[in-house]
């Protein structure tokens, strides 16, 4: 085997393990569980039923053409055959294979060197689009797309010759098949349509290529009428793709903003320069790379417009962006080159271990399944109090319950498509707002809520069911909380019902002085032990414990400790306390609490770290005041006497008993030994 060969299979084997490992992650994201929920009626169905048998949104079942059936099927298919293992498995294999494609295409025209450069980007990219490599229909997107563009570079290389034109034949009738596949799989195939118009527009001037690509073209068309759902599958897909409102309805389908990670928008600036770069080469290098530029820049408007395209920009695009760059430094030493790109793969690939850590999908490497954003709890307690629940919930939640909960049936799920704009802005007002829940929970006659109590956005719809006594709360997990309609058969019991306990991570109902602490700990003694509570149990046990530390008012922090059974006390209190801001994420109180808890245990450094992040939602009294008991404790004593005395002059100050526990500090300032 000759070298330039062997270090293909080198690159292929290693970008098949990048990807591997970048998606060796346990099962969690909610639409999985959506997935094999269609997938297991079609299975027991023996058919893809053309009627809606989830939803409760219209007096009768409605039709639902699902893009993804047999993605559905596949899924179920491994759940069955061997749990969550096995569903990871296949999702894996999947992947390795698109890292040997993506390799093979580039190596198509530029070899070694393109191929390392394939290698490298691919790397690069993995942090940015390991929350597009979960175990979902788009993998499968992926990879038929990556197939389509080396079947695509096949059938233009191939020359006049009558093996040629058998060989092009082939290939076309490889495509037809691959697309009956796609159209049935994932919506993305059309995608695999605009890449081969794209391909026949680069070719236009070339005749016999032009001819063999629109026979191609045809032949995708034709395939796109091969489904359960006949060509409707195809023209529905059309009209969402199409219909601009979907795009502002999913946090998934909307471009880049702040509140997005900042990597991904380096990624994409990064991404588009090199493309920038590759320009002039790729349009001086024929028919095949312009079709590669025009990929390119299709690529780059999709992941503009949509995250959901990140994935096809940074990975698909990797292979023609290292064709241009192989281009554009053709004429410099080859050897010279392939050593540079080869000793930035370990620099890439250390790059790529720290900074996924800090990125979505936040899970690290592992098998089985991740039940930490899923309701778990509320799910059990539904099959077993309430299985044919009428279900009002979020998106995600609502596509893990509809597996936890065969029988039940919701009033919007992650089926956008299917339910449209108008339905999924109703869902959401219900869901944000009190006049908007009030509007449609007789209307549809919902009996089981399960919201987001760590939301602010849900906070409103939290108040309106604890105030109404039309629902019970009747379980708490560390992120959401289940209410049910007391009249729904069988009736709730008061065993079942949460009285005294209050869903969120709100400070005043467990630290004012006429709290009720026997009922809280009777109530919490008989939550259920699990992962999913883990948190919220945390902090109230927590807060408990810090009770004899705060001071005169519920809300005025706590005091310094006096002695060590003190500090033991603020010791366990933070380690509890950030195990759980942790845990749940982006609860600006829970972090503030964690601070003051650290602060009391002299951990200063992590203190200060837990209050950035209480900062990053905006600045509260809490974080105002954490920060002077910080500063007084690292000696800033000055900083904090003025703070305390502009602080006075505002007259919403006047009584603040944390003000005054930082005076009689600074008369007798804490330190940190």
């Amino acid at each position: 085997m000759s070298a330039e060969r062997r270090g293909l299979w080198i690159a292929q084997g290693l970008a098949a393990v990048a990807l591997a490992a970048a998606g060796l992650f346990a099962v969690g994201n909610n639409d999985t569980f959506g997935h094999l929920a269609l997938g297991r009626e079609i299975v027991a169905l023996g058919h893809v039923p053309k009627l809606d048998t989830f939803s409760f949104w219209k007096p009768t079942p409605q039709p639902f053409i699902n893009y993804e059936w047999l993605s559905d099927v596949w899924f179920w298919l491994a759940y069955r055959a061997g749990g969550y293992d096995a569903l990871l498995s296949l999702k894996l294999g999947l992947l390795m294979w698109l890292g040997v494609i993506l390799v093979r295409l580039s190596a198509q025209r530029r070899s070694q060197l393109a191929a390392s450069l394939t290698l490298l980007f691919i790397v690069l990219a993995l942090p940015s689009v390991r929350f597009r490599l979960t175990d979902r229909p788009a993998v499968f997107g992926l990879l038929l797309a990556a197939l389509l563009l080396l079947a695509l570079r096949k059938i233009a290389s191939a020359d006049a010759s009558e093996a040629a034109r058998q060989q092009a034949l082939r290939w076309t009738f490889a495509v037809a098949l691959a697309h009956v596949a796609w159209v049935n799989l994932h919506g993305s195939n059309l995608l695999g349509l605009v890449i081969t118009c794209l391909h026949i527009v680069a070719f236009w001037r070339t005749p016999l290529t032009r001819s063999r690509l629109l026979r191609v073209l045809f032949a995708q068309l034709a395939a796109s009428c091969v489904s359960p759902f006949g060509p409707f599958i195809l023209t529905d897909a059309i009209a969402h793709v199409a219909n601009p409102e979907y795009r502002k309805l999913v946090s998934e389908w909307t471009p880049w903003d702040g509140s997005s990670p900042g990597l991904w928008a380096v990624a994409l600036a990064c991404q588009t320069l090199l493309v920038a770069a590759c320009i002039r080469p790729l349009r001086r290098a024929g028919p095949q790379g312009h079709a590669s530029l025009y990929c390119l820049v299709l690529f780059g408007v999709m992941s503009a417009r949509s995250l959901r395209f990140i994935d096809d920009y940074l990975l698909i695009g990797a292979p023609l962006l290292a064709e241009g760059l192989a281009l554009r430094f053709e004429h410099a030493s080859a050897r010279r080159m392939l050593a540079g790109v080869h000793a930035c793969v370990p620099l890439a690939s250390v790059f790529a271990v720290y900074a996924a850590a800090g990125m979505p999908p936040y899970q690290p490497l592992g098998h089985g399944w991740w039940p930490v954003m899923l309701p778990v709890v509320s799910g059990e307690w539904l099959r077993v109090h309430r299985p044919h629940a009428r279900i009002l919930a979020d998106m995600p939640d609502a596509f893990y319950l509809m597996f936890a909960l065969p029988q039940a049936r919701f009033f919007h799920d992650g089926r956008v498509p299917f339910y449209g704009p108008a339905h999924t802005r109703l869902a959401a007002a219900a869901m944000g707002s009190r006049n908007g829940f009030r509007s449609v929970v007789d209307r549809f006659e919902i009996d089981a809520v399960v919201l987001h109590h760590s939301l602010f956005d849900e906070r409103p719809l939290l108040r309106e069911l604890r105030d109404t006594p039309v629902f019970a709360l009747v379980a708490i997990e560390d992120r959401q909380a289940l209410f049910v309609r007391r009249a729904a058969k069988p009736a709730v019991t008061a065993e079942s019902e949460y009285h005294v306990l209050v869903p969120g991570y709100e400070p005043k109902a467990l630290l004012a002085p006429a709290a009720p602490l026997a009922e809280i700990t009777r109530e919490l003694g008989r939550m259920p032990v699990t992962e999913n509570t883990s948190a919220y149990r945390a902090w109230v046990n927590t807060l408990l414990t810090l009770r004899p530390l705060a001071r005169d008012a519920e809300l005025a922090g706590f005091r310094p400790p006096r002695d060590d059974a003190d500090r033991a006390t603020f010791a366990r209190a933070f380690s509890a306390l950030k195990l759980a801001a942790d845990r749940v994420a982006d609860v600006p109180l829970l972090y503030a609490y964690a601070a003051a808890a650290g602060i009391g245990a002299c951990a200063l450094d992590e203190a200060e770290r837990y209050l950035a992040l209480a900062r990053t939602q905006g600045e509260s009294r809490e974080t105002l005041l954490l920060a002077q008991e910080l500063s007084l404790r690292r000696g800033a004593r000055g900083q904090v006497q003025q703070f305390v005395t502009q602080a006075r002059t505002l007259p919403e100050a006047a009584h603040d008993e944390w003000l005054v526990g930082l005076e009689q500090e600074l008369r007798t300032p804490p330190t940190c030994k």
